[in-house]
C-alpha cells in the first residue's frame, strides 16, 4: 500500500512538469503585418510593417496581451469624389499602435485557435507628397497632406497557432482594426472612425 502510495506521488510529481510544458504561461510574437487603410473621403492605402506581441495567460485559455506595431504608407488611392481626384497618388507617412487587452485560446494543441479584443493607441506622422505632383500642388502647396495626430485604437479578431516544436509556433491572424483620428475631409477637425483591417504572420516562442 504504501509503495503504491509513493508511486502516485512520483506519477503525479512527473505529470505537473509535463503539463506546464503543454500549457506555455508566456508566448512573444513577431512578423509582417499589412493593414488596409481606409480614410474619409473615398481614400485609401495600403500600408505595410511588422508588429510584435507579448502574451500572459494566468489560465489555460485566458491570456493578456500587450501588442505593438509600426507601418509604412507609400500610396494613396482615392475615387472620384475624393479632394485628390481619382487616381493613385506617391505619398509617405507612418502609423504605429499600441494596443493590450484579453485574448482567449482554445486549447495549446497542435493547432491553437484564438480570439481577442485589443485597446489603446495609435500615432499617425505626417503624411507628405512631392509638391511637384501636380495632384499634390492643387491640394496643398507645402506638400503635407495631414499633420501628424494621436488616437484612440481598437482591433477584434483572432488568429490561429500552428505549433512546430516545444518552443516554436507559426501564427496567421486577422482583424478588424479601428482608429479615431481627423476626418480629413472636415474643415472643423472633427474626428470620425477609420474602418481598417490588419493581417499578420509570424512566429511565436513559448
Amino acid at each position: 500500500m504504501r509503495k503504491a502510495a509513493w508511486l502516485c506521488v512520483l506519477a503525479l510529481a512527473l505529470a505537473v512538469p509535463a503539463m506546464a510544458q503543454d500549457e506555455p504561461r508566456f508566448d512573444l510574437f513577431g512578423g509582417y503585418s499589412y493593414v488596409r487603410a481606409d480614410f474619409q473621403g473615398d481614400i485609401h492605402s495600403n500600408l505595410n510593417g511588422g508588429s510584435g506581441a507579448v502574451a500572459f495567460y494566468p489560465t489555460k485559455h485566458i491570456g493578456v496581451v500587450g501588442d505593438f506595431g509600426g507601418y509604412h504608407l507609400s500610396t494613396l488611392t482615392s475615387g472620384s469624389s475624393s479632394p485628390l481626384g481619382s487616381g493613385s497618388l506617391a505619398a509617405s507617412g507612418t502609423l504605429f499602435t499600441y494596443l493590450v487587452g484579453p485574448r482567449v485560446r482554445f486549447g495549446v494543441e497542435k493547432v491553437t485557435p484564438f480570439v481577442q479584443a485589443l485597446f489603446g493607441g495609435a500615432h499617425a506622422g505626417d503624411i507628405t507628397c512631392s509638391t511637384s505632383n501636380l495632384t499634390c500642388s492643387s491640394v496643398t502647396s507645402t506638400g503635407k497632406l495631414t499633420p501628424s495626430d494621436n488616437a484612440f485604437a481598437m482591433t477584434l479578431g483572432g488568429g490561429v497557432d500552428l505549433k512546430l516544436s516545444t518552443h516554436f509556433s507559426v501564427r496567421g491572424q486577422g482583424e478588424y482594426l479601428m482608429t479615431r483620428f481627423k476626418d480629413i475631409t472636415s474643415s472643423t477637425g472633427a474626428r470620425a472612425s477609420q474602418n481598417n483591417a490588419r493581417i499578420s504572420v509570424g512566429i511565436v516562442l513559448h
